[in-house]
């Protein structure tokens, strides 16, 4: 199976964003229903006084989830298109390694407003390595970008 490239997985997988895009929307557009009805509707009617919190948690989460499956698609449509190694991807990678670090400190918030369970502090702590990870990754990109520049101009 090719991997890179429209018809590979590459191709598979931007298209999967796009469906994934659609689905957070549409989770996001019901998340009222949603806490409601599936959430709270399943436990002790004492929980109506979480509501608030799982609204905003469920709320960021969702927001934030749309904006890195953008970026994850504009990158693999780099990949698709073969200019992956470009400074729009750089700059996608750099948004992306924010957004996460945004989660992150989201999440670390949460802990200090009340929700302390050990999967808050894992996704914070998560979010967090990944954000550096991929501004790390971004750096590489940016110097083989411009290894790229430099070679175009010598042919």
């Amino acid at each position: 199976m090719k991997l890179v490239g429209k018809k590979g997985l590459s191709g598979f997988l931007e298209i999967s964003m796009w469906v994934l895009m659609a689905a957070t929307a549409a989770m996001l557009a019901t998340l009222p229903w949603f806490v409601d009805v599936v959430i709270i509707g399943n436990l002790n009617p004492d929980a109506q006084m979480f509501r608030t919190q799982y609204l905003v948690t469920l709320g960021v989460s969702g927001a934030m989830a749309l904006l890195v499956l953008w970026q994850a698609r504009g990158i693999l449509h780099n990949v698709n298109t073969g200019t992956i190694f470009s400074m729009h991807t750089v700059r996608l990678m750099r948004v992306l390694g924010a957004e996460f670090l945004v989660l992150s400190v989201f999440y670390f918030a949460m802990l200090v407003f009340g929700m302390l369970k050990f999967s808050i502090a894992l996704l914070g702590l998560v979010f967090f390595i990944a954000g550096l990870v991929v501004f790390v990754f971004s750096e590489l990109f940016k110097q083989a970008t411009d290894y790229k520049q430099e070679n175009d101009m010598t042919i």
